[in-house]
């Protein structure tokens, strides 16, 4: 019986999708509602939104009702988000 080996690697990672810290709610979030380092809080591993974006999020208002513990993205952002 051959022995073989199997390599899988895994996808390259994104700009945003690579495990680091990423930002979330601490509580739902309503549309029209300030993005304040009270509502906000960086966890880790995640896949959204990178936690080095916290402070330009400040003062940000939401564009949507967000439900508690949804990753970030750029869309939630009234006035979308560039970092």
């Amino acid at each position: 019986m051959a022995i073989t080996s199997v390599c899988h690697s895994a996808p390259a990672a994104s700009a945003e999708i690579d495990g680091a810290a990423q930002l979330l709610q601490r509580k739902p979030v309503r549309k029209g509602e300030m993005f304040t380092n009270v509502n906000l809080r960086s966890i880790r591993p995640g896949f959204g939104m990178k936690a080095k974006r916290f402070d330009a999020l400040l003062g940000r208002r939401a564009a949507r009702d967000i439900a508690f513990v949804k990753s970030l993205d750029a869309s939630m952002i009234e006035g979308g988000f560039e970092a």
